[in-house]
């Protein structure tokens, strides 16, 4: 809720795996397709990737009237205009074109840098659209510098946010005791922390 709440234009999230990233940017995209007519978009680096989440996105809408779903385009469009697409970014220069409200990219610090300056930034211009960057860390790469900026006070469009697994509150702490006492200190700083 802190993060769908808050009033940045631009939205870094760097959080623990199985944090409930996914489920928020669902509930952003459809909230803004339903609620406010908005059209929005999920990206993610595979295409392997983006399908698990069409799945999961249409099962979600199932039982919702005033919606058609486009397998082909793998799409769902609200009878008041909102629109939802779910896209991979594997060749960023497939999706130029469109004007977005809302583009939520899933695990980001993945995605080639290119694919938010040169791609998907320029189709928030027109509707002074928003983005939300949703990932677990990759080393010191864009997505990193996309979250300093967040934290900068001199950047009031964009907000930062961080939250360790630990924070999820349908993962017991066992198991993540667990699979700290056989990880390295490396990786479950990077996956969980």
């Amino acid at each position: 809720a802190r993060v769908r709440e808050h009033p940045a234009r631009f939205k870094v999230v760097a959080c623990g795996r199985r944090w409930g990233k996914t489920e928020l940017g669902k509930m952003s995209l459809m909230e803004q397709a339903i609620g406010y007519q908005m059209r929005g978009w999920w990206l993610a680096p595979t295409y392997q990737m983006s399908n698990r989440l069409w799945m999961d996105l249409k099962k979600s809408i199932k039982k919702e009237t005033g919606i058609t779903i486009s397998e082909s385009e793998r799409r769902i469009d609200y009878d008041n205009g909102g629109m939802i697409a779910v896209r991979s970014t594997h060749n960023p220069d497939n999706l130029r074109g469109e004007g977005l409200d809302l583009v939520v990219l899933d695990e980001a610090a993945f995605m080639h840098p290119r694919v938010w300056s040169e791609v998907v930034r320029p189709m928030l211009v027109t509707t002074r659209g928003s983005a939300i960057f949703l990932s677990t860390p990759f080393g010191r790469n864009w997505f990193y510098d996309l979250f300093r900026i967040g934290l900068d006070p001199e950047e009031p469009e964009w907000q930062s946010f961080h939250y360790p697994t630990s924070s999820n509150p349908l993962i017991s702490a066992e198991e993540l005791e667990g699979i700290r006492r056989i990880t390295s200190a490396h990786v479950w700083q990077t996956e969980y922390e």
